[in-house]
């Protein structure tokens, strides 16, 4: 029961050894189905639909909980309602289909850049996220004090947990957003809506204009040597068949990897809660036995990889024919851009050179060594233009492979 009640999360369960050696007679009576979609208290519901309706410029913030309520359609609905631009505080599932002109990305609220994407906003709604999770500490408020903050969430625990909450509504995020659209439709005059309708289209000129510089830059850097991080992906994207579902821990490779890739359904796309790592390299072998008729790549950096490497044997022993493509950076990049945030940042030392002391890999990792050590194909890729005929063999193989790409590391 407690596994499965909103907001979900690992338990943990230990029994004496003493009673591992013991039997008995039991009838085992499963728990029940369970009814977790919360209602929202209404006028909750009605004075979040005033404040969103009155708002210049509203901002939609949102994490996992959404996926896990089945809410990004309600979460569409909303947004395009009030032209609010969407950020995703994570994105371990589709939260907000990424191809829709009000997605933003995701933020980082480990860096001041935050405050300044939410600086304009005068209502923020966050949405099944914690507000806000940070790894490193961040001197600023993300929000200022005129900013108005909605929280709707299934956990009572977040609620007004850091931030001055406005409107604060538990609720499972699927009801209380279908409630609230339908609120919005009778709150929103024609003047609100024209002023949605500019909005929606100012966004879209941004989201536009970011694309063609994401695409200028891959232009740019197309043939440079090593690979750039942004030309594997498109790679990886153009030869993907039809379908697949991505198990990402791409860690400081993800940018890349999100503009790419189009994860604009449920299921299209699953990484790790939390801050830990390794997650991939078994999680890929979940995810393709949960969905055997769907090819499955797993997208892992380097040093994430080795801290689960041995899933290999397993998908070599039970034949799980996942592939997996790593990105090979050939150190802990993430440890080198965390150093850069607390120098520049949090120190505000704008001269200091770090050594990033163990954080390169004088050994480079073999990785594709590493995997046919385990007993599955491994191809190590340097020239990018052979990755998209590497991924479309190891696909027909219809057995387990590994793709070792050699990208760029620099800062």
């Amino acid at each position: 029961k407690q596994a499965k009640t909103p907001p979900t999360g690992p338990v943990f369960i230990s029994f004496p050894w003493d009673t591992m050696d013991e039997s008995a007679d039991l009838n085992i009576i499963p728990s029940s189905q369970g009814y977790f979609r919360t209602r929202p208290d209404a006028d909750a519901v009605s004075q979040a639909s005033l404040l969103l309706a009155q708002a210049d410029n509203p901002i939609l913030v949102i994490g996992d909980r959404v996926a896990q309520s089945g809410a990004a359609g309600q979460v569409v609905r909303v947004a395009e309602q009030l032209g609010a631009r969407v950020y995703a505080t994570s994105f371990s599932e589709m939260n907000f289909p990424t191809s829709h002109n009000l997605y933003g990305g995701i933020l980082n609220t480990s860096s001041p850049a935050t405050g300044r994407l939410l600086a304009g906003a005068d209502v923020v709604m966050a949405i099944g996220t914690d507000v806000f999770s940070s790894f490193l500490y961040v001197s600023e408020p993300f929000l200022g004090p005129q900013t108005k903050l909605i929280h709707l969430d299934n956990s009572s625990e977040e609620l007004e947990k850091i931030y001055p909450t406005e409107v604060g509504i538990l609720a499972d995020p699927g009801a209380g957003l279908v409630e609230l659209a339908d609120a919005l439709d009778q709150e929103m005059s024609a003047s609100n809506r024209e002023a949605a309708a500019t909005r929606t289209a100012t966004w879209s000129e941004q989201k536009r204009r970011s694309d063609d510089r994401y695409q200028q830059r891959l232009r740019e850097r197309w043939d440079n040597n090593p690979m750039p991080v942004e030309r594997m992906m498109h790679e990886l994207a153009q030869a993907a068949p039809p379908g697949t579902i991505i198990a990402d821990e791409a860690i400081t490779s993800r940018p890349a990897l999100m503009q790419a890739f189009t994860f604009d359904e449920p299921g299209s796309v699953y990484g790790i809660r939390g801050g830990a790592l390794g997650w991939a390299m078994p999680g890929a072998l979940g995810v393709k036995l949960a969905n055997p008729d769907r090819p499955v790549l797993a997208v892992v950096g380097d040093g994430a990889s080795m801290y689960t490497v041995q899933a290999l044997w397993t998908a070599a022993r039970y034949n799980i024919p996942v592939v997996y493509a790593i990105c090979n950076n050939r150190s802990y990049r993430i440890l080198k851009v965390n150093m850069d945030t607390y120098l520049r940042h949090m120190q505000d030392d704008q001269e200091r050179e770090s050594e990033y002391v163990g954080m390169d890999f004088a050994n480079p990792l073999d990785l594709a060594a590493i995997a046919r050590a385990m007993g599955i194909a491994g191809e190590t890729v340097t020239d990018p233009a052979e990755l998209g005929p590497a991924l479309e063999r190891a696909y027909a193989s219809g057995r387990p492979a590994l793709l070792d790409v050699s990208i760029d590391g620099a800062l």
